[in-house]
């Protein structure tokens, strides 16, 4: 009996062992991914060192930081860069999404395939194609509408706070589109179903049941999207710091790139953005606290039911398609047409004579081209690669 025992003990402590090995280690290096940053900062907002340095412990930062007049301008415009571009993207992504999932709309597959294609093309590259065709002297839409209506003005300014919140809302647009095509596919449709067959019309459907069923899903894409403008650097560096509009991490940005060089400061500016990403999560928390409220998927197979939109089906697809031309042809288009040429062109036909590879030549005979491909491709292939493992065992 006492052999049993410890046979028994035994076992279970090997069976313990390798449940603590796999899922510990996952556990551990994210803690320490997120502590240790986690604590540098708040160390550093505090102190004022350099990073990698000790110093004294010190609130001057904080009183610093927030008896400049300029922080809560800093405050305002991030807070309305943010939660614009948060409120736009998950305008755009929500429609395309319920469209391609919920209705006969044709062309679905080309609109997912054409989403994916703007997630390929990075943002700083995004960004400049939008000062490309948007810029106020040499922008071509603006140029092109111009000459069209013959206007003295340019209609668009992209270097102002609404030039970037639509900058960033069509940069991020996919990531909501993506998300939300996942959770309208996964959302059982027999309430729907019910109400239709209760005499309830489409949009009355879709406010008083799709909208609640997907309320879990709506509050943490807002989430996802308002922290990832708040935490964006690639148009508020691009187009805000010309135009001398300023937010959190451009602020941070300029207080750690330029003399005076103040780490302080930029640790109570990055804090700062911290609370704030902290209080959205505190309310998303607050808002889904009931999960049980919410039936979005059941233990039975099922489709989702597809509304038939008629004769509205081409008009739809037509005005989704010329949003995707704006949004994603414009950009790359204006990319590989100035990737062909020697100077700064409008596309022309006096311009078309000076078009050329000359400039892909260049970049092959670049002596740090090819250790370029290779750094980020293994860049690329390592982070996705980990970040999946990651991920995926802790979400597990």
């Amino acid at each position: 009996m006492a052999v049993t025992n410890a046979r028994m003990w035994q076992s279970a402590r090997q069976r313990l062992d390798s449940r603590t090995l796999f899922l510990g280690i996952p556990v551990v290096v994210v803690a320490f991914l997120v502590l240790v940053p986690l604590g540098m900062l708040l160390y550093s907002s505090f102190s004022g060192a350099r990073p990698g340095d000790m110093g004294a412990l010190t609130l001057n930062n904080y009183i610093k930081a927030y008896s400049r007049p300029s922080t809560y301008q800093l405050l305002l415009n991030s807070l309305i860069f943010a939660t614009g571009s948060c409120i736009l993207t998950f305008l755009m992504g929500t429609a395309l999404a319920w469209f391609c999932e919920r209705t006969d709309m044709p062309w679905r597959g080309l609109f997912y395939t054409l989403s994916v294609v703007r997630m390929l093309v990075p943002g700083v590259l995004g960004t400049i194609a939008w000062i490309f065709l948007l810029s106020p002297r040499v922008g071509l839409i603006n140029l092109f509408l111009k000459q069209v209506f013959g206007l003295e003005e340019a209609p668009f300014d992209i270097f102002s706070l609404w030039g970037m919140i639509w900058v960033e809302s069509v940069l991020l647009f996919p990531l909501t589109f993506l998300i939300m095509s996942a959770a309208f596919r996964a959302m059982d449709p027999s309430l729907e179903e019910s109400a239709t067959m209760s005499g309830s019309s489409t949009f009355s459907t879709f406010r008083r049941v799709t909208l609640r069923l997907m309320a879990p899903a709506i509050f943490s894409t807002l989430l996802i999207m308002f922290i990832r403008g708040l935490e964006s650097f690639e148009v508020p560096a691009l187009i805000g710091m010309p135009s001398r509009i300023f937010v959190f991490v451009s602020a941070i940005y300029t207080a750690t790139r330029y003399q005076p060089i103040d780490y302080g400061i930029a640790g109570a500016l990055s804090v700062s953005i911290l609370i704030i990403s902290a209080l959205g999560v505190f309310v998303y928390g607050r808002l889904t606290r009931r999960v049980e409220q919410y039936s979005t998927v059941t233990g039975k197979g099922f489709r989702p039911r597809s509304i038939e939109l008629g004769k509205w089906r081409y008009v739809v697809a037509g005005i989704f398609a010329f949003f995707f031309f704006i949004t994603v042809g414009l950009p790359i288009l204006i990319l590989m047409w100035y990737s062909l040429l020697p100077f700064f062109y409008a596309p022309s036909a006096e311009a078309l004579a000076q078009v050329s590879l000359d400039n892909y030549v260049k970049v092959l005979q670049w002596p740090k081209a090819r250790q370029t491909f290779i750094n980020s491709g293994v860049a690329a292939f390592g982070t996705a690669t980990i970040v999946m493992l990651l991920t995926s065992l802790i979400s597990w």
